[in-house]
């Protein structure tokens, strides 16, 4: 944690001033303090690992460090690369990692090719994950593992905008090979098409894709071949004067590996800087395989998160805003690492956003 400090008054020392007109080095970073007042629980962190939050201690470990580059290398093309500096997992030190480098060409008629290494775009929160100044609350509202645990992609992203009038329209094309966070299992290919439609404060984005990998025992080899996965996500942010409400689902579908199901909503009204809410998200893991005696394993398991929470933001300067947040969080998990487990939470986040 003294070390994140000491990067990050360097940074804002640093990088608090634009390198010049081709070059932009944005930073950002967030400190963060969470409390678990109650039993130990299992929490996410926003890169989707599984993670222990310790009763009545004071836990750091969410807070992160980085960096985006954006440099054009001529008025056509350009290249974008974001690094962080964070814990991939919490019970373990801090690690630099680059989700995000990328190579652009600029098409003309608003097209725009991006080739290189990006997270599955699933929900439209996933290439700002990282960076908390830019939601409303302490976590980012994504699905932290991707696509079933697809999450990271090496391929190409073709991006058009247009508009009808006082409407704009932008749509996404992602095709590429995905890595698995965790199993062994082979990616085949990965695409996904989104449309989203914003006007004025208010958007609404619509996604669907599929993806198609090789499902591998725990020794490598192939047990089924061309496993497919159908997802799919809604998302939209309305705002009605100083009303502003976030909804969004996602769901995943498939027949060898658990299935996940996702939602989020929540309601806030902003006094000017400062900005109370409410928010109810669901995480259901589904069809996990339950390892026994039996050959293959019955998939009667479940992982089942439910948390109600309300916290506030209040952008007190520039480029800096501190956020409190409490989680009333609920799972029910049944699986073969920890049988069948009911927990109930309380926990406690401040976090410090900022972008320089």
């Amino acid at each position: 944690m003294k070390k994140l400090l000491l990067l990050l008054l360097l940074s804002v020392a640093s990088f608090a001033i634009e390198v010049n007109n081709n070059i932009n080095i944005r930073g950002f970073a967030t400190l963060d303090a969470t409390l678990n007042t109650s039993d130990n629980i299992v929490a996410l962190s926003p890169n989707g690992t599984n993670n222990m939050l310790v009763k009545d201690e004071i836990n750091f470990n969410y807070s992160t460090i980085g960096f985006q580059l954006d440099l054009d290398l001529t008025d056509s093309i350009d290249i974008m690369a974001q690094a962080i500096y964070t814990k991939e997992d919490l019970n373990k030190d801090y690690i630099a990692e680059i989700p995000w480098l990328m190579l652009g060409y600029s098409f003309g008629d608003d097209y725009k090719l991006r080739v290189g290494k990006m997270k599955v775009p699933f929900m439209k929160g996933t290439e700002a994950r990282y960076i908390n100044y830019s939601f409303l609350w302490t976590r980012p509202q994504v699905l932290g593992k991707g696509v079933n645990g697809f999450n990271t992609l090496y391929g190409v992203d073709l991006l058009k905008k247009s508009y009808i009038k006082d409407v704009d329209l932008e749509y996404q094309l992602t095709v590429g090979k995905a890595q698995h966070q965790q199993a062994k299992d082979e990616n085949n290919y990965l695409y996904t098409l989104s449309a989203m439609a914003s006007y004025d404060n208010s958007w609404l984005r619509v996604s669907f894709g599929q993806t198609s990998f090789n499902k591998l025992n725990p020794q490598g080899i192939i047990q089924k071949e061309d496993v497919i996965i159908s997802f799919a996500s809604l998302e939209t942010k309305l705002s009605f004067n100083s009303w502003l409400v976030h909804a969004g689902y996602a769901n995943t579908s498939n027949s060898e590996i658990p299935d996940t199901e996702y939602l989020y909503a929540s309601l806030a009204y902003e006094f000017n800087l400062f900005t109370p809410y409410l928010l109810y998200s669901q995480t259901n893991v589904i069809n996990v395989p339950i390892r026994g005696n039996k050959a293959p394993p019955p998939k009667d398991g479940h992982i089942y998160e439910n948390i109600h929470a309300v916290g506030m933001r209040y952008d007190f300067y520039q480029g800096f805003a501190l956020k409190a947040q409490y989680n009333y969080q609920k799972n029910d998990i049944k699986d073969t690492n920890t049988g069948a487990i009911k927990k109930d939470a309380n926990i406690y986040t401040i976090t410090l956003d900022m972008v320089f």
